[in-house]
Formats: structure tokens, C-alpha cells, sequence
């Protein structure tokens, strides 16, 4: 059995789902071969840390806090934000964990099609470099999809949507640079964020899932609050993948599962935010 015939297998196997001649052939590879004995490891990882998750109550009043910041905003017809200096930690945070249950399963990536072969591959490049050699690894992305500096407001233009991007992320990122990218699968955005110990985090918004960005990398699906919420083993980082409104957006770049957590869930509770201040549409 090849390492391609394995990794499409990996998920079952390690879900002890394959039928028992085909979980052998399995174990008699990983047994032989490193580098798909790591893939399995990555699962085991993720799942690891996902699972000791912490979940905390929701502070009471937290929804009603902020609909009443909306609400006198609008009255003062200020620009609707919700910065992340008025809430705890932990009560973002909890806003993920909000399931009776925290279900847990693996996710297999089918291989990508020969349209988006090259997408793949390419986005994997960007991804190896991303923890080391964060300008590096963007510039592979500019390079390769017409990738251009805007400002906000020009990528609001460019992308035809209004992104999901705030000027400040949790735990001390800002903005550093918005780009527009004209990839396969649509023209999307990329918010980069660096905080003060020089660590990065790239925000993409785009349509659709894009299971064919992370290739065969692990990944496992935790169900939050009712939205699936994919996150997928980098080189020591995360990513994190969900539907957030009418697009999907992805965090590349998280320290571990529980910073992920808090940024899918702040970014989820701005995007509702907004949309609640805009009213019915």
C-alpha cells in the first residue's frame, strides 16, 4: 500500500473504522514509513487539544451588553464595532463552547481537482513557510495571485464585499496590512495582524470551503455552538476554518486550540454584531 492509498485512510484508521484487513495493510505501513506515522501523530495531537478544551460559563449579561453598545451607537450614528478590549477573555471564549456536547470528529480532506492541483500546492508552500518566514511566505501568495496592497476601503471595492476585518484581534494584534487576491476559487481578502512579540496571524475571507488550501495536513472538525469549525495542524500553529456570515473565513497562524477558539468566536460575535446593526435586509 502507497502513502497516497494510506493518507485517504488515515481518518477511518485512526477512528478504528477501516474493515480489519485493511486496518492491517495500514498498521504494516505507518509501521515502515515516518512520514505517514506523523500525519497520524497530527491527529492525535489535534484531537488531544481539542478535547481539553476548557469550558467556562457565559457570563451573564454578555448578549445584552452588547446590544445595548449596538443600539447607542446607532442612536449616536457611530460606525457599529465591537472592540475586544470591552470583554473578557473568557467570555469570548465561552461563546465557542456553548454546545451541550463538544462533538468531535475527524475530517478527511478529499484530494483537490486538477482546476485547483496548483492552488494547493502553492498554498501548501505559503503555509510551510508561514511560522518562520511570515514575508516570505506571503510573498509567495502576491506572487502567484495577483496579490496587491489596499486599504480597507479599496478592499471593500475590490472584493465587493465588506470583510469581516478589524483594525484589532484579541490578545494584543492590530492590523498590519490588507491585500487583495485573485486565487481560483474567487477574489478574497487577507488581513495580516502582528502583535507586540512579532507573532502573525493572516485572515483570509473568501467564498466557500477551501478544504483543498491544507491539502492531506490533519484536521478535525469541532462542533461550536451548532457551526462546524475545522482546525488544521500546522508546522507548531493552527489554522482555524468556518462559515462566518454569507462567506467563510480562515485564521492562519494560531499559538493552540484555545487562541484559535477566541478568534473564531469574537470574529463570529462581530459579524452577528454587525449584521443585527444593519438591520433585515
Amino acid at each position: 500500500m502507497n502513502c497516497e492509498r494510506v493518507r485517504e485512510s488515515l481518518s477511518a484508521y485512526y477512528d478504528r473504522e477501516l474493515a480489519p484487513d485493511l486496518e492491517a495493510e495500514v498498521r504494516e505501513h505507518l509501521e515502515a514509513c515516518p512520514d505517514c506515522a506523523g500525519q497520524l501523530a497530527g491527529f492525535a495531537e489535534l484531537s488531544k487539544l481539542a478535547a481539553d478544551m476548557r469550558q467556562p460559563d457565559v457570563p451573564p449579561g454578555v448578549w445584552s451588553a452588547i446590544d445595548s453598545s449596538l443600539n447607542e451607537r446607532r442612536h449616536r450614528g457611530v460606525p457599529v464595532t465591537v472592540p475586544w478590549r470591552n470583554y473578557s477573555r473568557i467570555a469570548i471564549a465561552a461563546t465557542l463552547l456553548l454546545a451541550a456536547s463538544f462533538a468531535l470528529f475527524i475530517y478527511w480532506n478529499p484530494h483537490p481537482t486538477d482546476e485547483h492541483h496548483e492552488m494547493t500546492a502553492t498554498f501548501g508552500q505559503y503555509l510551510d513557510q508561514f511560522q518562520q518566514q511570515p514575508e516570505d511566505a506571503q510573498e509567495v501568495l502576491l506572487t502567484r495571485y495577483q496579490g496587491r496592497l489596499v486599504d480597507p476601503l479599496q478592499a471593500v471595492r475590490e472584493a465587493k464585499f465588506n470583510p469581516n476585518a478589524p483594525d484589532e484581534l484579541p490578545q494584543g494584534f492590530s492590523r498590519s496590512a490588507t491585500y487583495v487576491l485573485v486565487m481560483p476559487c474567487c477574489t478574497c481578502t487577507q488581513t495580516i495582524y502582528k502583535d507586540g512579540l512579532g507573532n502573525t496571524l493572516a485572515l483570509f475571507e473568501h467564498a466557500g470551503q477551501q478544504p483543498g488550501w491544507f491539502g492531506d495536513r490533519p484536521t478535525i472538525t469541532a462542533e461550536c455552538h451548532g457551526k462546524p469549525t475545522s482546525f488544521v495542524q500546522l508546522q507548531g500553529q493552527l489554522a482555524a476554518c468556518w462559515q462566518c456570515g454569507p462567506r467563510h473565513l480562515t485564521i492562519v497562524g494560531a499559538r493552540n486550540v484555545e487562541q484559535a477558539s477566541e478568534l473564531v468566536a469574537y470574529l463570529d460575535a462581530r459579524q452577528r454584531a454587525l449584521q443585527a446593526a444593519r438591520g433585515p435586509t
